[in-house]
Parts: structure tokens; C-alpha cells; sequence
């Protein structure tokens, strides 16, 4: 409640000090001028559909545990809105202070750069362009003097507990997980927090490891935002849009119909079409640092579709030695149950039982 928030607030100030440094114009005016040959490369679409997808964590599965904790005052539309809205405003706020800040620190001084080496440089501050963050923004805080120092601190501690919260999603996501397949929580929970630092840890002590996962996990969002597409075409898309979300929810923003269309024909289209584009790129030219498709590279075809058949099929023989070994539930002892959990009350309780009860049958009907 108070980290993050400052978090933002320093960053408005970092921001609003960067568009006072000489030359910002010169970097606002490169961030923003299209360069229209880049739009020929599927990379680049691809790159920017998993970056906002893992930004907002769409098709990653982490809203499916949080849905179990949602109840119909939760305005999940008006949450699907906002969100994406806000985190692409920060985004592009990040995005032109840093560009404010290697403009005017590199095109200064007696070894001052032309553009073409300015953005060799950011191309090449680390994978992922994770050396924008580290590098440059403590170069800013450097010309504001020691209250810049100060805020150096409270940025990069902000900055660590905002990554480590973010991790809670995936956290949650595992244990509800291991919860379905009949795993305590007191058990879940410690082991997806082991599972996702062992996953992790290759990434953190080789650039190379932590470049492909990037490359190949990013793409894969895509994939999954389609297979939940499926899920709601299986369900029925009207009838998703109708009994899920807008005879459900109280106070919230209605689904119009425009969203079926997006789900039916828009995204659809878009995803398969990036897929392929993508995967008819990288047969027909080289891919990463001149490796061909057909090898185990970094950033090749064969190593993306081998790590994600090889998971798909662990987490299949999972699924099916689950559902051959596991218990079938007695539906008539929950049932004789249920009344004795509705029979409970206290004093001055005047829940409508009935409207429990609609409630409830209406969310097993789902």
C-alpha cells in the first residue's frame, strides 16, 4: 500500500525532471518518429503483443486462481480496462524518460555520439533490454545530486518489492494449482515457491538461458491467450459474454457486442497470423546471432516448439495419470451437508437463504 504507490510517484518526478534535460527533443522526437521498414518484421509485432500480454499478465493464466476469489461486486470489466490502460501509460512514460535521458547525457561533452550509437548502445545494454533500467535511470538521479542519490534508493527497493509481489500471481497460480490435484495449501504453497526459484535460477546466473526463455516463453503467450479463446468458444461466446460477466456481475461495465466479434473473428486472426508470419520468418532467414531455424539455438524455431511440446506433454501425462488415480466425490454425502452448512446462523442474520442458494447453483451451473 505504500511502496508501490511511491513507486509511481517517483517515477512521475523522474519523469517530469528527464523533459527538462537538454537534447530530450531529440530522443522524444527518435522514440516517436515511425520507422516504417520495422513494420515488415514480425518480430517486432510479435515482441509487442507478448510484452503487453506479460505485462498484464493476459494469457497467462494468473486471472483463472484469481477468479475463485471474485465475487459479482468485483468490476472485472472495469479491471480489464483500466489496468492495460494504466500499465501502457506507465509504460510510455518509462519509455520516453529513458529515451530523455540517453539523448541528452550521450549527445553532450567532447565524445558526444551521433543517433545510429546511441541506440547501438540501448540495444545492447543486456538481454531483454534489462540494462534501460539499471543503467540510465541511475544516470538521471546522478544530475539531480544527492537528493537524486536518495531517490536511487527508494526507487530500486520500490522497484524490488514490486517484482517480488508480482510474483505472488505466480505463486497463487501453482498453488491453486497443486490444491486441485489434492495438495494441501500448507504443502502448495512452500513447493511452488521452490519450484519457480529452481525454474528461475538458470535464467538468473546465464544471459543465455535467460534469452531464450524470454524469447521462447514470450512468444508463448500468444499460444495461450489462444487456447483460452477455445475455452470460451467451447462455452459459447454470446453465452459467456451474457451468463459469465453481464447477468452477473452487479455494478460493473456491460460487454458489448463488439467484444464477440473480437473474440470470434479479431484476435483469432491476428494471433494465427503472427504465429505463422513469425515461423515462415525465422525458416526463411537467419535467427539470434546467425543461427539457423533447424538448430538448437537460442533464439531458433526447433528449440521454441521443443520446449513447448516437451511441457505440453509433461503437463498431459500429469492430467491423465490424475484423472485415472484419482477419487471420485460421493455427491450424495456433499449434498446431505450442504443443508447442515446453510442451517448455520447467527444472531441477527438475515441472509435470504434462498438467494444463497439460486447464487450458488447458478455459479455450479458455470
Amino acid at each position: 500500500m505504500v511502496l508501490v504507490p511511491l513507486l509511481l510517484l517517483i517515477l512521475s518526478f523522474t519523469f517530469i525532471w528527464s523533459m527538462t534535460r537538454t537534447y530530450t527533443d531529440r530522443g522524444l522526437k527518435f522514440l516517436f518518429t515511425p520507422h516504417w521498414e520495422s513494420f515488415k518484421e514480425p518480430r517486432l509485432w510479435v515482441d509487442a503483443a507478448s510484452q503487453n500480454a506479460f505485462d498484464t499478465g493476459a494469457g497467462m493464466g494468473l486471472m483463472i486462481p484469481y477468479s475463485a476469489y471474485m465475487t459479482r461486486r468485483n468490476g472485472i470489466v472495469k479491471y480489464a480496462n483500466i489496468v492495460p490502460a494504466t500499465n501502457n501509460l506507465v509504460s510510455l512514460l518509462c519509455g520516453m524518460t529513458i529515451f530523455a535521458t540517453t539523448f541528452s547525457t550521450l549527445l553532450v561533452g567532447p565524445s558526444a555520439m551521433n543517433e545510429t550509437d546511441i541506440i547501438n548502445i540501448m540495444k545492447e545494454s543486456g538481454p531483454a533490454s534489462t540494462g534501460l533500467t539499471f543503467i540510465w535511470i541511475p544516470v538521471l538521479f546522478e544530475t539531480i545530486g544527492i537528493f537524486g542519490r536518495v531517490l536511487a534508493v527508494l526507487f530500486f527497493l520500490c522497484l524490488s518489492f514490486a517484482g517480488v509481489t508480482s510474483l505472488m500471481s505466480n505463486f497463487e497460480l501453482s498453488t491453486k494449482t497443486l490444491e486441485d490435484f489434492g495438495l494441501k495449501r500448507k504443502y502448495g504453497m512452500p513447493l511452488a515457491v521452490v519450484l519457480t526459484f529452481s525454474v528461475g535460477l538458470p535464467s538468473a546466473l546465464n544471459v543465455d538461458v535467460l534469452t531464450n526463455q524470454d524469447f521462447v516463453w514470450g512468444f508463448a503467450l500468444i499460444v495461450s491467450g489462444l487456447l483460452l479463446m477455445y475455452m470460451v468458444f467451447r462455452f459459447g461466446v454470446r453465452s459467456f459474454r451474457h451468463t459469465v460477466v453481464n447477468n452477473y456481475s452487479e455494478n460493473d461495465w456491460k460487454l458489448t457486442y463488439v467484444w464477440e466479434i473480437i473474440i470470434k473473428f479479431i484476435a483469432p486472426i491476428e494471433a494465427i497470423a503472427l504465429i505463422s508470419w513469425w515461423a515462415i520468418d525465422l525458416i526463411s532467414s537467419d535467427a539470434g546471432d546467425g543461427e539457423e531455424w533447424y538448430t538448437f539455438g537460442k533464439e531458433t524455431l526447433v528449440t521454441t516448439l521443443t520446449q513447448w511440446f516437451s511441457l505440453m506433454l509433461i503437463l498431459i501425462v500429469i492430467n491423465i495419470i490424475y484423472v485415472k488415480t484419482r477419487r471420485k466425490p460421493d455427491i450424495y454425502e456433499d449434498y446431505e451437508k450442504t443443508p447442515l452448512l446453510l442451517s448455520q446462523s447467527t444472531e441477527g442474520d438475515n441472509i435470504d437463504r434462498s438467494r444463497d442458494l439460486d447464487g450458488s447453483f447458478k455459479e455450479l451451473r458455470l
